[in-house]
């Protein structure tokens, strides 16, 4: 389901292969984690969902993502704020040159404040109390459920 949106990813990476080391391809998970943490952008695709835990692992080694536009993405807790703890594309990747481009233009200012501001966000929206408020919210409203016999 999600091969022609990825497919779009590759099609659109070809002319900057010639500009930027773009490193693609699946590798042993040692390997992985290692050229993540040493890469300055990590694309972030959608998959089997909007989320993924690719995003989070940006997040703990202060590589930058760069996914596609997260506005329409309904979830608790959101942290996805375009150029604010993120790099957002369009669905088709059209752009993809362009914000690849001023990422790097002005990389230092962007990975400081990008960085701080997902790591401030994921530590004050996903504590355990957050999750069990939320959860406790759906479990507390089931009686408006209609339910069959």
């Amino acid at each position: 389901l999600y091969t022609k949106h990825r497919n779009g990813l590759w099609e659109q990476l070809e002319p900057l292969k010639s500009k930027y080391n773009i490193i693609t391809g699946k590798r042993p998970y040692n390997e992985y984690i290692k050229t993540l943490a040493e890469s300055k952008i990590c694309l972030s695709p959608f998959g089997m969902g909007e989320l993924c835990f690719r995003d989070f692992e940006c997040m703990q080694f202060g590589t930058l993502i760069v996914k596609p536009n997260m506005n329409r993405v309904n979830t608790v807790p959101n942290i996805y704020e375009d150029n604010e703890t993120y790099i957002a594309v369009d669905y088709d990747w059209s752009n993809l040159n362009e914000k690849v481009d001023y990422v790097l233009s002005d990389f230092d200012h962007l990975n400081q404040k990008i960085n701080t501001n997902i790591r401030k966000e994921f530590l004050e929206k996903y504590t355990y109390e957050n999750l069990c408020m939320h959860w406790y919210e759906i479990f507390s409203n089931l009686d408006k459920v209609n339910k069959y016999e």
